[in-house]
């Protein structure tokens, strides 16, 4: 199975395609919630950036132990701060993923992933939660659904092989529903471990 299903230049994909599409609604009302979500539109926002700028650290320390984050959520940049820091976080996140080696891990609660690991979940991050964004200010999220296989492909590989990649995205991510599929909403998981380690099942606890 291909373990660079993803790649590095992916993260800044999504990264890209978080600020075009949300930077038409920076002057709209960010304290109301995203959809599905008890966050604000503004800390969902902030917690985009948090994630890329967590996974980069992790795996640029290469420890599969949990170790501080480089950034805290912050109440005092504004949405064109915050929108800049996606773009800043998710091209470092690329650029830590393409130094990596295939043999360096880093932590990750389902356990300790790989680049491509940490670069499908970081495309997880900022595309959920863009549409969830999205869905609050009832604009479009028009996902790449070729970026969106390419994740489903290395971070859901139990997920269907056909149909709408992006709607099979947030089906897999507890958003929305599948025909033929139950719901997995609250209990969706994901493999950032190497997919050599998969083994056919959802099972992805350390």
């Amino acid at each position: 199975m291909d373990q660079h299903i993803v790649r590095p230049e992916d993260v800044r994909l999504a990264g890209q395609f978080c600020v075009e599409t949300l930077y038409p609604a920076r002057d709209m009302n960010w304290q109301r919630n995203a959809a599905g979500l008890e966050w604000t539109c503004r800390f969902t926002l902030d917690h985009i950036v948090g994630a890329l700028t967590a996974y980069a650290g992790d795996l640029a320390i290469r420890r599969v132990e949990e170790v501080e984050v480089l950034r805290k959520a912050s109440s005092d940049q504004s949405i064109n701060e915050l929108l800049q820091l996606v773009e800043v976080g998710s091209a470092v996140l690329s650029d830590v993923c393409f130094a990596a080696p295939d043999d360096a891990r880093g932590y990750h609660p389902l356990g300790p992933a790989d680049w491509s690991g940490f670069a499908a979940i970081g495309c997880t991050e900022v595309l959920i939660h863009t549409d969830d964004i999205c869905w609050a200010f009832q604009i479009e999220c028009n996902v790449d659904p070729e970026l969106a296989r390419r994740v489903l492909d290395r971070l859901f590989p139990w997920a269907p092989k056909e149909g709408n990649p992006w709607q099979i995205l947030r089906w897999a991510t507890g958003r929305g529903y599948l025909e033929g599929h139950e719901s997995v909403a609250e209990t969706w998981t994901c493999h950032p471990r190497p997919l050599a380690e998969w083994h056919d099942r959802k099972d992805t606890t350390a």
